[in-house]
This record gives structure tokens, C-alpha cells and sequence, in this order.
């Protein structure tokens, strides 16, 4: 009986680690990809004040 009872909570605690890893690796793809876009938006920005002297977009006037 403590065989049996030693397994399942070895099986439902690595079923609740499996789940822990799933949603970090899950966050960080979310934080990677947001991240990329960040630095993709600041090095088109950085191009247009160097290429046409103004920048494309103002911070003012995109709405929230």
C-alpha cells in the first residue's frame, strides 16, 4: 500500500513539474517574441529619423 501511494504522488508531482516547465517555456516564447517586436519597432524608428529626418510615427499621436 505505501509502494502505491509513494507512486502516485511521485506521478502527480511530476505531472504538476511537466506543467510548471510548460508555463515558463510558454512565458518566455511570449517574452521573446515581445521583446523582438520592441527592438524591431526602435530600429525602424532609428532608420527613418536617419533616412528622412522626422520620425514616422509621434508617441502622441498613436491611441491607447
Amino acid at each position: 500500500m505505501l509502494r502505491i501511494s509513494l507512486l502516485a504522488y511521485f506521478v502527480s508531482e511530476n505531472q504538476i513539474m511537466n506543467r510548471f516547465w510548460t508555463n515558463i517555456k510558454g512565458f518566455k516564447k511570449k517574452y521573446v517574441f515581445c521583446m523582438l517586436s520592441v527592438v524591431t519597432a526602435q530600429i525602424l524608428a532609428i532608420y527613418n529619423l536617419k533616412t528622412y529626418k522626422y520620425p514616422l510615427i509621434r508617441i502622441k499621436d498613436v491611441r491607447v
